[in-house]
């Protein structure tokens, strides 16, 4: 092997080294946010705190019409994917809105815990992504896949939610998400300091 052909190898094997150590502490990174993602998951104290924060958007959305914001239906619009409307419906629909209070909350909580604090801005940007995901993504593929929504049971949000009740709903729900990060903020806050 000649000068150049060895140092090509080493520069070669440099670069490989350098990939192994790069994907090694991504990994560890990655073991660190999960453990810390489920140690969040499964206190029971920050359960209570979920409850709460999606009985401040829940509330939220039923008072919103004394602002002269549109109600969102989210209980109806989870619960009709699998059963009629009616009451077990919005049961069913309410756990499933429950359930993403659960996931979205434990992330928020294990992102702002892995952030520098204090950081006021981060639950308006946590919120308004919620939002962004909810009226971009979630709505509207809602509205394609509700069998009571295809029937025309159910309104078909739309794309921002515009179909339900026009430009107030995105609104509406934009200050709905920022309630609810801002209440999981509060208790992050409370918790970590």
């Amino acid at each position: 092997m000649n000068f150049k052909e060895t140092q090509t190898h080493e520069h070669e094997h440099g670069h490989h080294h350098g990939f192994v150590k790069i994907y090694f502490k991504v990994g560890v990174n990655l073991i660190r946010f999960l453990k810390r993602f489920f140690t969040y998951l499964t206190n029971s104290i920050t359960w209570l705190q979920f409850f709460k924060a999606f009985i401040i958007m829940e509330t939220f959305f039923r008072i919103a019409p004394r602002f002269h914001l549109p109600r969102i239906d989210y209980l109806t619009i989870n619960g009709t994917l699998f059963l009629k409307l009616g009451i077990i419906a919005s049961f069913i629909g309410a756990i499933m809105f429950y359930s993403g209070a659960v996931f979205w909350s434990t992330l928020y909580k294990t992102l702002a815990s892995t952030s520098e604090r204090p950081n006021s801005l981060f639950y308006i940007k946590f919120g308004s992504a919620l939002f962004l995901l909810s009226s971009l993504l979630v709505m509207p593929l809602v509205g394609v896949v509700n069998p009571q929504m295809r029937r025309g049971v159910v309104k078909k949000p739309g794309i921002l939610g515009l179909g339900l009740n026009g430009w107030k709903t995105p609104l509406s729900n934009l200050v709905a998400h920022l309630l609810f990060a801002f209440y999981i903020e509060r208790k992050t806050q409370i918790m970590s300091w």
